[in-house]
C-alpha cells in the first residue's frame, strides 16, 4: 500500500563541526484518494525512523529509543501530511566525516483494515558532513 503515501526529509545545516548542530525534518504525504490512518510510534524515536551510514556505506549505530507505550495514531486525509522534527539526532560518538541519512517508516499490524497503511516507506537520502 506503500504508493498512496511519499516521504520527503532534510537535514540543516549541510555542515558543522559539532554532531549536536543537525535537525532533520521528515514529512509522510498521503497522495492517494482516500484518508489513511498511520501508527506514529515508528516515528516517535530517531532510532526508529532514521536511518544513517558513513560515505562507504557503514551503518552509523543510534542509541535504543524508549520503551514503547501505547501505540498513538493519525488520519492522514489526502492531501495532508505528517511531519516529524529531530533534533540533535547525530550520536555525540560519531566521528568527522561525510553521512547520508533518511526517513523510514515501517509498519505492519497483525490484523490492518481497509483505513490503516502498512508497508515500507522510505525517503530519498540527505547528505551532511562532520568536518
Amino acid at each position: 500500500m506503500s504508493g498512496e503515501l511519499i516521504a520527503d526529509f532534510s537535514i540543516r545545516p549541510a555542515q558543522s563541526s559539532r554532531p549536536e548542530d543537525f535537525t532533520a525534518r521528515g514529512e509522510i504525504r498521503n497522495v492517494g484518494g482516500r484518508g489513511l490512518r498511520l501508527s506514529i510510534a515508528p516515528l516517535s524515536s530517531p532510532s526508529l525512523a532514521l536511518e544513517i551510514v558513513r560515505a562507504g556505506g557503514e551503518r552509523v549505530p543510534l542509541p535504543p529509543p524508549a520503551v514503547p507505550g501505547a501505540m498513538p495514531e493519525t488520519r492522514l486525509a489526502p492531501g495532508e501530511s505528517y511531519v516529524v522534527e529531530f533534533s540533535a539526532f547525530v550520536p555525540q560518538w560519531t566521528g568527522k566525516g561525510k553521512y547520508r541519512a533518511r526517513l523510514r517508516y515501517l509498519f505492519q499490524p497483525r490484523n490492518p483494515d481497509a483505513d490503516q497503511w502498512s508497508g515500507q516507506l522510505f525517503s530519498e537520502w540527505a547528505t551532511f558532513e562532520i568536518a
